[in-house]
């Protein structure tokens, strides 16, 4: 009896791990890793265009146990804190894939952060710790919007990477998809390309933020795709 009931719960575990989102295919698991690894290394790339303008030792307004002010130095804003961000990410990913393959439920922290948690803290976090620290605030304005646009579009690509018929978040009316070979295809490619776009718009908004530029990495990263489609859709015509 005791047998039964641990089977019938570890069923139950499976079924919840699956409903919760965080059993994902090998591909889309090394694909999310490198990815938001990538995300996470984004403010670096911030900070550096805007060394010379950080002082050498940034005071953040907190106090430590000594009772004086908790400042960090300028490598500690610039690399500290988004290094230990993709440190965290590294390892929720690792614990993920951990337990996946125990097919056993993750804790609810690991759950609870997932596979896009630590970027989506960081990002949002560095926008404002950055720019603050070099002296320039009104920069978070201009930065924040396009670092969100470029995880949204990530997420999208992570939700298109291995989706399956009948999920709410597909490119059903594209043509062609009526085919089974063309469907899959074009839903892997489609992932890969709003995940390679979004990174890609993180990094040009750190370094380099420009109308056209953004505009183009949008078009290219949503346009591939479809096109794709229309060509494959021609081939069997």
């Amino acid at each position: 009896m005791a047998k039964r009931q641990t089977n019938e719960q570890r069923e139950l575990e499976k079924k919840s791990a699956a409903i919760l989102g965080h059993h994902v295919s090998a591909e889309k698991g090394a694909a999310l890793l490198a990815y938001t690894a990538l995300a996470c290394l984004v403010p670096m790339a911030l900070g550096l265009r805007l060394w010379q303008d950080i002082p050498l030792v940034v005071e953040t307004g907190l106090t430590g146990p000594n009772g004086q002010d908790d400042s960090l130095p300028r490598w500690g804003l610039v690399f500290l804190l988004p290094g230990i961000f993709l440190l965290l990410d590294l390892i929720n990913h690792a614990q993920l894939r951990r337990f996946q393959r125990a097919e056993t439920v993750p804790p609810r922290y690991t759950r609870l952060m997932g596979r896009w948690g630590f970027p989506l803290v960081e990002l949002p976090l560095c926008a404002w710790a950055i720019p603050s620290g070099a002296g320039r605030p009104e920069l978070t304005g201009a930065l924040l919007p396009l670092w969100l646009a470029g995880l949204a579009l990530m997420i999208a690509g992570g939700c298109l990477l291995d989706c399956r018929r009948g999920d709410r978040f597909t490119l059903d009316w594209l043509p062609g998809m009526d085919d089974p070979a063309s469907w899959h295809a074009v839903h892997r490619l489609a992932g890969f390309s709003l995940l390679t776009g979004g990174v890609l718009l993180l990094f040009a908004a750190a370094l380099a933020p420009a109308f056209p530029l953004v505009a183009a990495l949008l078009l290219l990263s949503m346009g591939t795709p479809v096109l794709y489609a229309l060509l494959r859709r021609r081939g069997q015509g």
